[in-house]
């Protein structure tokens, strides 16, 4: 490893960076903070039938931080009691602190869930808590999990994705891949899952990060970005949604230093 790659993946897998969480606090009271993009027409679609495969397993994180703020947030139940999702939705880069509430749902329609869990330990990955608000830096960094106090969520969903057991894509496939990327936006008229598909920015595919034009909005950071097989009932994790602009939104993608990481809060929190 070299450069800014050493710089980011330098320390050892599995450190400490996280937060316990109080799940006797008050839950979140959730308004949209964050700005993610439209890139020309929404072309979004509503997700009706969140009880069917691969829909069951996303969670909306109702989000509270230590200024009082609140927000909405979108995460992939990857075990039973763990939830992988957006670095920016634990820590608050501007704040330089943990959420100090967050409660996840699963089957939400309408603003209903069918389950809800507390979070009573978050992981962001290491050196994400250290980057300056504003620092490109921290898009590379923009991962973390969520632990929850109970297995109420899989309880519902029946199911998990186990991106451990997926291959990251090599470049060339990912260049070639038309992905989907799901996740909850806080909208008026109560908060639905919505999906987007589309190819990959083929010049993106360097390094840790990519980009695609699927249109996005304030709720959907920390949802995944994957592609789906119907026939087989099969997703292929390729990366988390981190971050939109006024051409591109993109994801954190999942690489080997990413997989190792995911590997050791497996280990280490469930």
């Amino acid at each position: 490893m070299s450069g800014l790659f050493s710089w980011l993946f330098g320390r050892s897998s599995g450190a400490a960076e996280g937060a316990d969480l109080d799940p006797n606090a008050p839950p979140p009271q959730s308004e949209p903070i964050a700005l993610e993009s439209i890139i020309g027409e929404d072309e979004r679609r509503t997700i009706a039938d969140v009880e069917k495969f691969p829909w069951r397993p996303l969670c909306l994180l109702r989000l509270q931080y230590s200024d009082g703020q609140s927000a909405i947030g979108t995460g992939l139940l990857i075990r039973p009691n763990l939830i992988l999702t957006a670095a920016h939705n634990l820590f608050a880069l501007d704040l330089k602190t943990f959420a100090t509430a967050i409660t996840a749902e699963v089957g939400v329609k309408e603003g209903r869930a069918e389950a809800e869990a507390r979070v009573n330990r978050v992981e962001v990955c290491p050196g994400y808590t250290k980057v300056r608000a504003g620092d490109a830096r921290a898009y590379t960094l923009d991962f973390g999990v969520a632990r929850v106090d109970t297995t109420a969520l899989h309880d519902w969903a029946g199911q998990t994705i186990d991106v451990l057991a997926h291959t990251p894509f090599r470049d060339g496939d990912l260049k070639r891949s038309r992905l989907n990327v799901a996740g909850y936006p806080d909208e008026l008229g109560g908060v639905r899952l919505k999906s987007a598909d589309g190819p990959v920015r083929a010049g993106s595919v360097k390094g840790p990060t990519f980009s695609y034009e699927m249109d996005t909005l304030a709720g959907q950071s920390g949802g995944p970005v994957f592609r789906y097989h119907a026939e087989k009932e099969q997703v292929l994790y390729a990366g988390v949604h981190v971050a939109g602009g006024e051409t591109a939104n993109m994801a954190r993608r999942f690489d080997g230093p990413m997989q190792r990481q995911v590997r050791a809060w497996v280990r280490d929190l469930t």
